[in-house]
């Protein structure tokens, strides 16, 4: 965060610049590099002693750690940044109660998304670790979404694909996602979460956050909440504490170091080596040098021209410009570190100038490589420095697969002419390459393969090189014949894609002779090197790539555009698109400058960037639960399928998040005996893409040996509903019999007869001497005089159990609990005994909705049970239909009323972030959906009846059932 905090100190208890927290007593803070990361790992990991729950733990704690220095009435809002622009979304505070999902209110911000997270960093561990939480405005919030952060400037803003922050709140993501990385390590990578470049030191750190620690220090605000969060989490963010410790672990520019002299630094990095020139002109040279070590790290290297300074550079090359033709110059490099400390002088190189008259080199330099079929292999050198060149100093080399180790040396013999080449082939080749050729052997330099550089020594040291070494493993010229542009007059240590033409397999025909470009007064002079590469508005298959234009002594005529060291178009505007990628792919990029007489600029910084993948895996299909007993269920799903690949599976329990697997199969444990759960399994990908989620299965665990109440079916009943009669002039009715025939059935009926035999529910009772119903339900307009009765058939007639309730008590349109008392003594539980429910009335509209029926025992017994599977009843996407708050009782902050509902809204009280919300029928089928952007739900289009309402902010789901009248 900016200093803007920073007049607000006087408020804020904080840590004094030369105090160490006591925490890191027991950390050695000289450490450097990877033992550094690891031990300060160690500790926040093994602090960490409380984890937080989501709900309500983080909102407790964010309304800790994020009062506003000035206001504690309020919180600051991360990305935020005007409170009198009108505009509640860019608001930087917020009153400190205003929380939850509607607009205006401010919610829980990971800003390591969750999503980028591998696995999904969810809602438990690193999904509620309070030091990346932040308050954000609802709709900010959405609008950053999972958006990977990259640079920017001035407020927060979506950057292309990206996500710019705020110059205000770009060091407080940089030290977060840091923490996050010593924290949680593989599953919290800082590359996977912004846009930036890898560096050397630690490829999963990219520059980006270095440089943001540096340029937006640490403020009073980030200071309060470490010792807060160490009282509550018991860890602490070390970055914010202590912002050097970056540099220390990665390098990158020297941070703010407030533990001061305990990092003292006077080791001199080691002198650089090896300092070669290439490219030699009448005008410049390029110099580079072999990179120094350092007991921290390197900043930099100074470059001094004839004992004078000329420049810095943190690259291992420079290109020194504005010399004087046929002038002789001497060269020296120094290395420095962030302390200061300066190493002693590299090797001193001493370089002439080329001549303006005539076209001439400075050395001998590789012309043509030959990767052609079986052993036609050959190696041509050229010779234009205006001289006939002795080869005894001069040999060639071959690198296998472009690693770091250069092979047996073939040394080479006799005498090139000045404007000849001298071709080296392999023994065994072609007659027409052999003739071409001056020597022929089966040495090992001649057995290359398009992915083996070949490099031309002079007493050993390199001068010249044709393919990638050190780390440059891809076939560069796999059967191809490369030619050096006849712009190039000069060597290089470097092998520049841009300086060689390909040619198709076995091109022989311009093997043995070479021509180079220009004579006196002619233009040899280079576009400068292409900076500011940029990549932007990355898709899955395609990106947009810009840079600086390059200048030139006469114009820069276009730009050449190479993808992994290939070519791949040519341009003369300063951008372009690339197109035919392959999906969540890192490639490489450089840009070159080409002017009219065919120089080439030096190659210039390669940027690395991957495309993205925005498409979902597969459905999981076909979910079944198997091997059930009282506290586990095993889960089995089809597998999903991803243009990718799948990485894992989350697994959600009645809507909500329970565990992540890699498998399509999971054993939920520790469940509730005698219990109904609802699973369903969302598919994920590397990219944090999730699937829809599957279809849902509805299980209920085994009976425990209780004689305690079981929950015999779930679900709502209606008399009349789908095609039921209604049983006769009575009342309409869902009547119900229970036979008991030495074990328990449920059969559902009317007077008329069964009218549907549902799989049974088995009980058996032979144990119990009595046995009470329970049934829970909801009077619809029901009328004085109409009963609600349980009947008892002895065999000849029905014979009335209970009458429950009549008169005037319906009218109420309420729920209702009936309890009947069956009594072994009074009733045969084991014979041929039935039971139902019934109901008398005039009125034949009259409807009873049976929710819940329950069974108690008064004695220990085996209650064995099988799930009634009712074709009435579907769920659909994650909505359970499990609900037995009848009274609209709240949920924490949940609750909908008045219900049933007479009117128009149905009124919501919900804690939760941006609210999606989706009404069900009992059909499964939804028929309202929306955005909560209010506390009520206009609902007057609803016909009435019974219907399961949905609340979803992307993280949490909630379900509640209400009655329309």
């Amino acid at each position: 965060m900016k200093q803007k905090l920073l007049n607000l100190l006087l408020f804020i208890p904080f840590i004094a610049l030369s105090q160490i927290p006591s925490y890191y007593n027991d950390v050695n803070l000289s450490l450097t590099g990877s033992t550094l990361k690891d031990e300060l790992a160690v500790k926040i990991i093994s602090s960490h002693t409380n984890f937080l729950v989501y709900t309500p733990g983080v909102w407790d704690a964010l309304k800790q750690t994020d009062l506003d220095p000035a206001d504690n009435t309020k919180v600051l809002l991360i990305y935020g940044y005007d409170d009198n622009d009108g505009v509640a979304k860019t608001d930087r505070t917020r009153s400190v109660d205003m929380n939850g999902g509607n607009i205006g209110e401010w919610n829980r911000e990971h800003v390591y998304a969750k999503s980028l997270g591998t696995p999904n960093l969810g809602t438990t561990g690193p999904g509620s670790d309070a030091h990346h939480l932040r308050p954000a405005d609802g709709q900010w919030n959405s609008t950053r979404n999972n958006r990977k952060f990259t640079d920017g400037s001035g407020n927060a803003a979506i950057v292309g694909t990206f996500w710019y922050p705020g110059d205000e709140w770009k060091g407080d993501v940089a030290r977060m996602m840091m923490y996050m990385y010593l924290r949680y390590g593989n599953q919290c990578l800082p590359i996977n979460v912004g846009n930036g470049n890898p560096i050397s030191a630690d490829p999963n750190m990219i520059d980006l956050f270095l440089q943001w620690n540096v340029e937006d220090p640490v403020s009073a605000f980030e200071m309060q909440r470490n010792p807060i969060l160490e009282t509550i989490q018991g860890n602490r963010n070390p970055f914010i504490d202590n912002p050097a410790f970056a540099t220390q672990i990665w390098g990158g520019p020297q941070a703010e170091d407030k533990f001061g002299s305990t990092l003292p630094d006077t080791e001199a990095p080691t002198a650089p080596s090896n300092l070669i020139s290439s490219n030699v002109t009448s005008n410049s040279v390029i110099l580079n040098w072999t990179a120094s070590t350092d007991n921290v790290f390197v900043s930099g290297y100074d470059v001094y021209l004839d004992g004078v300074f000329i420049n810095s550079t943190s690259n291992l090359s420079f290109n020194v410009t504005g010399l004087t033709a046929d002038t002789t110059y001497s060269y020296t490099v120094y290395a420095k570190d962030s302390a200061g400390n300066v190493s002693s002088a590299s090797n001193t190189l001493v370089v002439t100038t080329g001549s303006d008259s005539g076209a001439t080199t400075s050395e001998l330099f590789i012309s043509e490589y030959v990767e052609g079929s079986s052993y036609n292999k050959a190696i041509e050198i050229a010779n234009f420095t205006g001289a006939s060149i002795d080869l005894s100093a001069y040999s060639l080399k071959r690198n296998t697969n472009g690693g770091t180790t250069w092979g047996a040396a073939f040394a080479l013999t006799g005498t090139v002419v000045n404007q000849d080449v001298f071709v080296v082939s392999h023994s065994s080749a072609a007659t027409e390459v052999i003739n071409a050729a001056d020597v022929t052997t089966g040495a090992s330099a001649m057995t290359f393969n398009g992915n083996d550089p070949v490099g031309l020594f002079k007493n050993d040291v390199l001068i010249d090189v044709v393919g990638t070494f050190n780390g440059g493993t891809a076939n560069f010229a796999a059967n191809t014949t490369l030619r050096r542009n006849a712009s190039v007059l000069d060597p290089s240590t470097a092998y520049i894609v841009s300086q060689w033409d390909s040619y198709s397999v076995d091109a022989f025909n311009g093997l043995g002779s070479h021509t180079i470009s220009g004579t006196g007064g002619g233009d040899t002079v280079s576009p400068s090197v292409v900076t500011n590469v940029n990549i932007s508005n990355i898709t899955e298959t395609t990106l947009d790539i810009s840079w600086s234009a390059s200048t030139d002594n006469v114009a820069v005529t276009e730009y050449d555009v190479y993808i992994d060291g290939g070519f791949n178009l040519s341009t003369t505007n300063t951008f372009t698109q690339i197109t035919g990628l392959t999906v969540s792919t890192s490639y490489s990029f450089n840009v070159y400058a080409k002017d009219a007489a065919g120089n080439v600029s030096d190659i210039n910084t390669t940027v690395i960037e991957s495309t993205v993948d925005l498409t979902s895996p597969s459905i999981p299909l076909n979910v079944v639960a198997s091997n059930i007993t009282e506290t586990s269920i095993d889960l089995a799903w089809d597998v999903s399928t991803d243009n990718v690949g799948v990485l894992g599976y989350d697994v959600y329990e009645s809507g909500i998040y329970l565990a992540t697997v890699t498998g399509a199969n999971y054993q939920a444990a520790g469940l509730t005996p005698d219990t109904m759960y609802a699973f369903a399994i969302t598919a994920f990908d590397a990219s944090g893409n999730t699937s829809v989620a599957s279809n849902v299965v509805e299980v209920i665990t085994n009976v425990s040996q209780t004689g305690g109440s079981v929950v015999l079916h779930e679900g709502f009943f209606e008399s009349g509903w789908d095609g039921w009669s209604d049983g006769g002039s009575d009342c309409a009715r869902y009547s119900g019999s229970r036979s008991f025939e030495g074990s328990y059935a449920i059969r559902l009926r009317d007077n008329s007869g069964i009218k549907s035999a549902m799989t049974s529910e088995v009980f058996d009772l032979s144990s119990f001497n009595s046995v009470d119903f329970e049934f829970y339900f909801y009077s619809y307009s029901m009328e004085n005089g109409e009963d609600f009765f349980v009947e008892y058939f002895d065999g000849n007639t029905w014979v009335d159990v209970a009458n429950y309730i009549s008169g005037s008590a319906f009218n109420n349109n309420g729920f209702y609990v009936a309890t009947i008392k069956l009594d072994g003594t009074s009733y045969n539980l084991s014979n041929n005994a039935q039971f139902r429910i019934r109901c008398d009335a005039s009125n034949n509209s009259d409807h009873i909705y049976i929710d819940q029926i329950t069974i108690t025992g008064n004695n220990t017994g085996l209650l064995a049970r099988q799930r009634i599977a009712s074709t009435k009843i579907n769920s659909v996407d994650l909505v359970s239909i499990k609900d037995t708050s009848f009274e609209g009782t709240d949920l924490g902050m949940f609750s909908v009323y008045p219900n049933p509902v007479k009117g128009d809204d149905l009124n919501i009280e919900i804690d939760l972030d941006f609210v999606d919300y989706s009404i069900y029928n009992l059909l499964g089928q939804r028929v309202m959906f929306g955005v909560l952007n209010t506390n009520s739900i206009k609902v007057n289009t609803l016909k009435a009846g019974i219907y399961i309402i949905k609340f979803n902010d992307g993280e949490n789901v909630l379900t509640k059932k209400f009655i329309k009248e």
